[in-house]
């Protein structure tokens, strides 16, 4: 499921938290165009009911539903009418949430006319690192700061997969003297120890459709932009692992005096979009 294009607002409640029923339809309408298949017209969507966690979704006006409680789980969304066995969509989502912010990971599986397509495998993107944005005026400029939190997720993640087999421990610091940060991942044993090599703290201006990003002045500070949303972090910093070739990672600050930090780490790819496998998320201790 794309997730582009989630906005939070608030503190610490947001106003769409998570995509509502509505959206998820919304969704496979667009897909259907895009792909000029019969399986989601819109007049066959109208006509299918959202399950979250196995219970049908009744959310007012398509209002919001979310995770609870904080932490880190796993989600179901499916999508079907009376034609199940012909027409199906399911997303399924391990998603770590916290108090300021959201990163979340998916697998997907769809049937159309009949035809089941083979489950997508774990895809997660800087799109989907959500939350509220720690403000210029609120970014500490002196000390230094310990987050911790968990991992999650890895290339060999499957459909099927136990989200406790695919978990580790993160911990991240920055110095904000020195604008820098670094961190390590343990517990994934598909990877080893992974190191989060000493990277700038910069601004990150995410285009939702891409899943890509540019880093951005001050000057701009994170007023939004069409299509865009930004926030201080680390744009691709140099991450290594002992197995598993991960290279690279992205993180985010989140929260009114920089609580949390919410990101990915990822293989190889171009300059801006690289492949990403784990998310990620701490908070300040």
């Amino acid at each position: 499921m794309d997730t582009k294009g989630k906005e939070f607002d608030g503190l610490g409640e947001y106003e769409e938290k998570f995509k509502t029923a509505a959206s998820f339809k919304a969704y496979l309408v667009k897909e259907n165009q895009k792909n000029k298949n019969t399986a989601f017209t819109e007049e066959k969507v109208k006509g299918m009911d959202a399950y979250i966690n196995g219970e049908k979704y009744e959310g007012k006006y398509g209002g919001e539903y979310a995770v609870k409680p904080l932490g880190l789980q796993s989600q179901t969304v499916e999508i079907y009418g009376q034609d199940k066995d012909q027409n199906y969509y399911s997303e399924k989502s391990w998603v770590y949430e916290q108090p300021y912010s959201v990163v979340a990971g998916y697998f997907t599986q769809t049937i159309q006319n009949g035809k089941k397509d083979e489950a997508g495998k774990f895809d997660i993107g800087l799109s989907d690192i959500q939350g509220l944005a720690t403000e210029k005026a609120q970014l500490p400029t002196a000390g230094a700061f310990d987050y911790e939190g968990k991992a999650f997720g890895g290339s060999s993640a499957k459909l099927d997969s136990a989200l406790e087999e695919h978990q580790g421990k993160f911990k991240y610091r920055i110095d904000f003297d020195k604008r820098k940060g670094s961190g390590s991942i343990e517990g994934l044993s598909e990877y080893g120890r992974i190191d989060l090599k000493e990277a700038d703290i910069g601004i990150l201006r995410v285009n939702n459709d891409e899943s890509s990003y540019e880093m951005v002045s001050d000057e701009p500070a994170l007023d939004p932009h069409p299509g865009y949303y930004s926030f201080y972090g680390v744009g691709k910093g140099e991450a290594a692992s002992e197995h598993g070739g991960l290279k690279y990672y992205s993180l985010g600050i989140f929260g009114p005096e920089a609580n949390e930090v919410a990101g990915v780490v990822g293989t190889s790819g171009d300059q801006n979009n690289f492949a990403r496998d784990v998310g990620f998320g701490g908070q300040k201790k």
